[in-house]
């Protein structure tokens, strides 16, 4: 399994395989059941559309480029195409966030081998393009206030775009100092920073000057330049955490960008595919959550809260439900496990509390009755 992804209710879940099918589970009277498998080639992007009415993926459309599949999850009516012709997007299932979805969800900007960012209606009709690269575009996002879009080209150029007067505008950037391709590019949840990482080793920081209306460009490259595999903000923009295909982790406060420092080193070998935040109620305070082969729980001290076992091969992807009763886990072990979230602590607690939701929800088809036994007893599967 590559990815996994909730609604925005938190009613449907969706968990793209390696075999390129997108399979679905609906909850129902507090169950999990099956709802539809989608297909394509080489599927990745995987976006809710209108509150989880709809599922968005890209798709391999001919030997250059890729599609967009938007899919009505209402009804059994054929998907929604953006041809390839006329998208052009990049057809590398490595990359990712090669399409991003507006605050208002009306709005798709994909990355273009045509050197152009492109917007386009969810109903498939492009709205507009934005040019300007010098080269292939491999990665766009939006801002999460809906007022800004960042693309990032081949070459390592990014450029920042601004919805003033009713049409997009870009904005000027400190030059970049990246130099290959970028695989991460992420706004802040307050829109007022833009982080970048790239296949060079680099990782930038832009921070908005509000009273100059400038970016201000920080290097935070560390000196080993192992690959950052993933980055996340804090939910209020105060902290940073980058983690690296090394296992290393590095938490950053950005707050005041005349103190930007790290402050708190974690290591997850053999490395860190993905790493996030989260606010947990019972503690009242945020933690993080790295995934290896493992998961793991940890204060922003570095204490280790408690470690997550269970799929026996690396952890892919992780999503939270927005009811924060439970996520998701995705492996290379060809499963997707949804964990309940008791009281952080102990890992006997969470391991017990782990099985219970494990039981009755394991989201497989393939191997997963047999994964768990060793410490969750017969699996049944829905």
């Amino acid at each position: 399994m590559r990815d996994v992804l909730f609604s925005p209710t938190g009613q449907m879940l969706a968990a793209l395989s390696d075999d390129n099918t997108i399979i679905i589970w609906q909850q129902k009277n507090g169950e999990w059941i099956y709802n539809s498998t989608k297909k394509g080639k080489n599927l990745n992007n995987l976006h809710f559309l209108q509150n989880g009415q709809s599922l968005l993926a890209t798709s391999r459309g001919d030997i250059y480029y890729d599609e967009i599949r938007i899919w009505s999850l209402l009804n059994n009516k054929l998907p929604t195409v953006i041809n390839a012709s006329e998208a052009k997007i990049y057809s590398y299932l490595d990359y990712k966030n090669q399409v991003s979805i507006s605050f208002n969800n009306q709005i798709i900007a994909t990355a273009s081998r045509d050197n152009n960012v492109k917007l386009w209606h969810t109903n498939g009709k492009l709205v507009t393009e934005l040019k300007g690269h010098p080269t292939e575009v491999t990665t766009v996002t939006f801002s999460p206030d809906g007022q800004f879009l960042a693309s990032a080209d081949k070459k390592g150029t990014i450029k920042l775009w601004h919805w003033d007067d009713n049409a997009w505008k870009e904005k000027t950037l400190p030059p970049s100092p990246h130099t290959k391709r970028i695989t991460n590019l992420v706004f802040s949840p307050n829109s007022k920073m833009l982080l970048s990482t790239s296949n060079d080793g680099k990782i930038t920081l832009w921070q908005q000057q509000v009273e100059q209306s400038t970016w201000l460009l920080r290097d935070l490259s560390p000196s080993n330049k192992s690959k950052v595999n993933s980055v996340a903000f804090s939910l209020d923009s105060q902290l940073l955490v980058t983690a690296d295909q090394g296992g290393e982790g590095k938490l950053w406060k950005v707050a005041d960008s005349k103190d930007i420092r790290p402050i708190k080193t974690i290591e997850h070998k053999p490395g860190i595919n993905k790493v996030l935040f989260f606010q947990d109620k019972q503690l009242n305070k945020p933690l993080l959550v790295t995934a290896s082969s493992d998961i793991k729980f940890w204060e922003l001290d570095g204490t280790l809260l408690t470690t997550l076992k269970g799929h026996r091969g690396a952890v892919t992807a992780i999503d939270f439900s927005p009811t924060d009763n439970f996520f998701a886990s995705a492996s290379e072990d060809h499963t997707v496990i949804l964990w309940g979230i008791p009281e952080l602590g102990t890992l006997e607690k969470l391991i017990k509390q782990g099985c219970l939701w494990i039981k009755d929800y394991l989201l497989t088809d393939r191997e997963g009755p047999e994964i768990l036994k060793e410490e969750c007893g017969q699996v049944t599967v829905k």
